[in-house]
This record gives C-alpha cells, structure tokens and sequence, in this order.
C-alpha cells in the first residue's frame, strides 16, 4: 500500500490536491463499473456470485450508464484542475 503525501509535500495548492484525490476516486469508479459489465457477461462468474441467469440487459446497460456517469465526473476534476493553474492527472507524486 502506498502512502498519499500530505498536501504541502505534494507540491500541489489545496484545491488542485483535493481535485486530485476526487480524481482518482472517479476513475476507480469508472473502473469498477466497466469491470462489473466484463465480469459479469461471463454466465460462470455471475452464477458463482448467487446471480439468476440469463441477468437482464438492464443489469448491464445500468453499469455502462454509470460509467459514464463517472467519466462525466472525472472529466470535470481533470477541467477545474486545468483551469486552477494547467495542473494534470499524475501531478502528484
């Protein structure tokens, strides 16, 4: 597990962190969304999880709708961060 730098030791202004951090946890969201579409069109895998099959298209167009969601999210940290100052995803150390 890595350690998260405090904010003054990551070179960043207080927002751009906070912006940052909420970033990463956008894109974990992302992530996790598009990985429960792949996981779970796998009848194996959604079986083993308790699932009834065949699972709905709704289960997965649900999961694809969050996603995006998410990555609406996301692009607007990425947006604000630009504008505080040219700040980028991956500036932090």
């Amino acid at each position: 597990q890595r350690d998260m730098p405090k904010q003054k030791a990551s070179g960043l202004p207080l927002s751009a962190f906070l912006l940052h951090n909420l970033a990463t946890i956008e894109l974990n969201a992302v992530d996790l969304a598009w990985d429960t579409v792949v996981r779970f069109s796998d009848p194996a895998v959604a079986r083993a999880a308790g699932a009834k099959l065949p699972l709905p298209r709704e289960f997965f167009e649900d999961f694809a709708a969050i996603a995006d969601d998410e990555a609406r999210h996301l692009t607007w940290c990425l947006d604000r961060m630009e504008a505080l100052g040219g700040y980028r995803y991956g500036d932090m150390p």
